[in-house]
């Protein structure tokens, strides 16, 4: 961060992980329930299209490619939430407040 003449850095700090947490599970997290519930929907018509002799070999598979979903959405979720914890900054000077962060490009916002 470029600092103007005669400004100082008085506080720097990072975002809240309670605050991080509530967002990623109503923004990131709720929104992908509906694709949890069409993938299991979707394992099951697979499973039992393509060699499920019965219903419960059926239920098997589309469980067992419900958890594979769930599994990978969390984990994606955690290095997202990692990600935000490490880069996203906030500096208070005398004169602005500055907001320095971004994962796959860094931004510099300052007011």
């Amino acid at each position: 961060m470029k600092l103007q003449k005669g400004e100082k850095v008085i506080h720097e700090l990072r975002p809240e992980p309670r605050i991080l947490v509530l967002w990623l599970f109503t923004k990131c997290l709720l929104p992908t329930l509906p694709v949890g519930i069409a993938s299991l929907f979707a394992f099951g018509a697979l499973a039992a299209e393509f060699g499920g002799k019965s219903e419960w070999e059926a239920f098997v598979v589309a469980a067992l490619g419900a958890v594979a979903v769930a599994s990978t959405t969390l984990l994606l979720l955690m290095f997202y939430y990692r990600c935000l914890r490490r880069m996203y900054v906030y500096y208070s000077t005398k004169q602005r407040g500055v907001l320095r962060g971004g994962i796959l490009r860094r931004i510099e916002r300052s007011n």
